[in-house]
Protein backbone atom coordinates (compact mmCIF):
# COMPACT_ATOMS: atom_id res chain seq x y z
CA UNK A 1 0.00 0.00 0.00
CA UNK A 2 1.35 3.42 -0.99
CA UNK A 3 2.03 6.18 1.53
CA UNK A 4 1.05 8.77 -1.10
CA UNK A 5 -1.98 9.89 -3.04
CA UNK A 6 -1.02 10.32 -6.68
CA UNK A 7 -2.70 12.56 -9.23
CA UNK A 8 -1.96 13.65 -12.79
CA UNK A 9 -1.82 17.40 -13.38
CA UNK A 10 -1.12 20.01 -16.00
CA UNK A 11 1.19 22.92 -15.28
CA UNK A 12 -0.26 26.32 -16.09
CA UNK A 13 2.18 29.18 -16.69
CA UNK A 14 0.92 32.64 -15.67
CA UNK A 15 2.58 35.94 -14.68
CA UNK A 16 1.52 35.89 -10.99
CA UNK A 17 2.74 32.33 -10.43
CA UNK A 18 2.67 28.98 -12.15
CA UNK A 19 0.25 26.38 -10.77
CA UNK A 20 -0.95 22.83 -11.38
CA UNK A 21 -4.49 21.80 -12.34
CA UNK A 22 -5.68 18.37 -11.25
CA UNK A 23 -8.73 16.44 -10.05
CA UNK A 24 -8.93 15.28 -6.44
CA UNK A 25 -11.92 13.43 -4.94
CA UNK A 26 -13.64 15.53 -2.26
CA UNK A 27 -13.21 12.79 0.34
CA UNK A 28 -9.43 12.78 -0.15
CA UNK A 29 -9.10 16.56 -0.43
CA UNK A 30 -10.73 16.96 2.99
CA UNK A 31 -8.05 14.65 4.46
CA UNK A 32 -5.03 16.47 2.99
CA UNK A 33 -6.07 20.12 3.21
CA UNK A 34 -6.84 22.69 5.86
CA UNK A 35 -8.28 26.15 6.19
CA UNK A 36 -6.21 28.79 7.97
CA UNK A 37 -8.48 31.47 9.42
CA UNK A 38 -7.22 35.03 9.14
CA UNK A 39 -6.48 36.53 12.55
CA UNK A 40 -4.65 39.57 13.85
CA UNK A 41 -1.70 38.65 16.04
CA UNK A 42 0.02 41.73 17.47
CA UNK A 43 -0.72 43.79 14.37
CA UNK A 44 0.27 41.05 11.92
CA UNK A 45 -2.51 39.26 10.02
CA UNK A 46 -1.92 35.52 9.74
CA UNK A 47 -4.00 33.13 7.66
CA UNK A 48 -6.26 33.88 4.72
CA UNK A 49 -9.76 32.52 5.36
CA UNK A 50 -13.02 33.86 6.75
CA UNK A 51 -14.87 32.15 9.58
CA UNK A 52 -17.00 29.28 8.27
CA UNK A 53 -20.66 30.22 7.90
CA UNK A 54 -22.87 27.28 9.09
CA UNK A 55 -25.90 28.42 7.04
CA UNK A 56 -23.80 28.64 3.89
CA UNK A 57 -22.34 25.17 4.57
CA UNK A 58 -25.86 23.74 4.94
CA UNK A 59 -27.01 25.40 1.69
CA UNK A 60 -23.97 24.06 -0.16
CA UNK A 61 -24.53 20.54 1.27
CA UNK A 62 -28.11 20.60 -0.04
CA UNK A 63 -26.78 21.67 -3.43
CA UNK A 64 -24.16 18.89 -3.37
CA UNK A 65 -26.88 16.30 -2.76
CA UNK A 66 -29.09 17.68 -5.54
CA UNK A 67 -29.26 16.55 -9.17
CA UNK A 68 -27.96 20.00 -10.16
CA UNK A 69 -24.66 19.75 -8.27
CA UNK A 70 -21.79 21.19 -10.28
CA UNK A 71 -18.54 22.83 -9.22
CA UNK A 72 -16.75 23.82 -12.44
CA UNK A 73 -14.52 26.37 -10.69
CA UNK A 74 -11.44 24.96 -8.97
CA UNK A 75 -10.65 24.79 -5.29
CA UNK A 76 -7.48 26.90 -5.05
CA UNK A 77 -4.72 25.54 -2.83
CA UNK A 78 -1.25 26.43 -1.60
CA UNK A 79 1.06 23.39 -1.43
CA UNK A 80 3.63 22.59 1.23
CA UNK A 81 2.26 24.46 4.24
CA UNK A 82 1.31 23.37 7.73
CA UNK A 83 -1.77 24.62 9.54
CA UNK A 84 0.58 26.88 11.54
CA UNK A 85 1.27 28.84 8.33
CA UNK A 86 4.87 27.56 8.23
CA UNK A 87 6.40 25.67 5.33
CA UNK A 88 6.14 21.88 5.56
CA UNK A 89 9.17 19.80 6.49
CA UNK A 90 11.01 18.14 3.60
CA UNK A 91 9.51 14.67 4.25
CA UNK A 92 5.97 16.15 4.24
CA UNK A 93 6.28 18.11 1.01
CA UNK A 94 4.29 17.39 -2.11
CA UNK A 95 6.34 16.15 -5.05
CA UNK A 96 5.66 17.63 -8.50
CA UNK A 97 7.38 15.50 -11.14
CA UNK A 98 7.32 16.22 -14.85
CA UNK A 99 6.34 13.10 -16.81
CA UNK A 100 6.23 14.66 -20.26
CA UNK A 101 5.45 18.03 -21.84
CA UNK A 102 3.20 19.92 -19.40
CA UNK A 103 1.97 16.74 -17.70
CA UNK A 104 3.03 16.18 -14.09
CA UNK A 105 2.63 13.50 -11.47
CA UNK A 106 1.76 14.89 -8.04
CA UNK A 107 2.53 12.78 -4.97
CA UNK A 108 0.88 13.95 -1.74
CA UNK A 109 1.82 12.24 1.56
CA UNK A 110 -1.21 10.51 3.08
CA UNK A 111 -0.19 11.24 6.65
CA UNK A 112 0.03 15.04 6.47
CA UNK A 113 -2.19 18.02 5.71
CA UNK A 114 0.00 20.20 3.51
CA UNK A 115 -2.54 21.95 1.27
CA UNK A 116 -3.71 25.35 2.48
CA UNK A 117 -7.13 26.29 1.10
CA UNK A 118 -6.83 29.68 -0.59
CA UNK A 119 -10.35 29.70 -2.06
CA UNK A 120 -13.19 27.19 -1.82
CA UNK A 121 -13.35 26.30 1.87
CA UNK A 122 -17.15 26.52 2.02
CA UNK A 123 -17.51 24.33 -1.07
CA UNK A 124 -15.14 21.73 0.37
CA UNK A 125 -16.50 21.73 3.94
CA UNK A 126 -20.06 21.56 2.56
CA UNK A 127 -19.28 17.89 1.86
CA UNK A 128 -19.10 17.29 5.65
CA UNK A 129 -22.89 17.75 5.78
CA UNK A 130 -23.66 16.08 2.45
CA UNK A 131 -24.24 12.45 1.55
CA UNK A 132 -22.54 12.77 -1.82
CA UNK A 133 -18.84 12.75 -2.73
CA UNK A 134 -17.45 13.86 -6.09
CA UNK A 135 -14.31 14.81 -7.95
CA UNK A 136 -13.20 18.41 -7.59
CA UNK A 137 -11.09 20.48 -9.91
CA UNK A 138 -8.09 21.91 -8.02
CA UNK A 139 -5.50 24.56 -8.80
CA UNK A 140 -2.38 24.04 -6.69
CA UNK A 141 0.27 26.71 -6.20
CA UNK A 142 3.63 25.29 -5.09
CA UNK A 143 5.31 27.05 -2.14
CA UNK A 144 3.24 30.24 -2.55
CA UNK A 145 4.00 32.30 0.59
CA UNK A 146 1.07 33.19 2.86
CA UNK A 147 1.02 36.92 1.97
CA UNK A 148 0.61 35.93 -1.70
CA UNK A 149 -2.12 33.44 -0.76
CA UNK A 150 -3.91 36.26 1.08
CA UNK A 151 -3.49 38.53 -1.97
CA UNK A 152 -4.95 35.87 -4.25
CA UNK A 153 -7.89 35.23 -1.89
CA UNK A 154 -8.62 38.97 -1.66
CA UNK A 155 -8.38 39.44 -5.41
CA UNK A 156 -10.73 36.54 -6.12
CA UNK A 157 -13.31 37.44 -3.49
CA UNK A 158 -13.39 41.22 -3.53
CA UNK A 159 -12.77 42.36 -7.09
CA UNK A 160 -15.31 40.25 -8.96
CA UNK A 161 -18.48 42.00 -10.09
CA UNK A 162 -21.83 40.47 -9.25
CA UNK A 163 -24.21 39.44 -12.00
CA UNK A 164 -27.26 41.70 -12.23
CA UNK A 165 -30.32 39.85 -10.82
CA UNK A 166 -32.49 40.54 -13.87
CA UNK A 167 -29.81 39.05 -16.15
CA UNK A 168 -29.52 36.01 -13.91
CA UNK A 169 -33.30 35.49 -14.06
CA UNK A 170 -33.25 35.87 -17.86
CA UNK A 171 -30.47 33.31 -18.13
CA UNK A 172 -32.55 30.92 -16.02
CA UNK A 173 -35.49 31.43 -18.43
CA UNK A 174 -37.65 33.37 -16.02
CA UNK A 175 -39.63 36.39 -17.11
CA UNK A 176 -40.14 39.24 -14.72
CA UNK A 177 -43.33 41.22 -14.92
CA UNK A 178 -42.75 44.92 -14.51
CA UNK A 179 -45.45 46.52 -12.39
CA UNK A 180 -46.13 50.27 -12.67
CA UNK A 181 -46.23 52.04 -9.34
Amino acid sequence: MSDFYEFKAFKVLQPFSDYYVCIIPSKILKKISFSLKAKNSNGVVQGVQRTLNPKRLQDIAQFIDSDSAAFPNPIILGANFKDTGRYADEEEKIEFKNVGDDLYNIKIPKNSKVLSIIDGQHRLYGFDQADTEMDLSCSIYEDLAMPYQAFLFSTINYTQGKVDKSLAYQLLGMKLKVVDQ
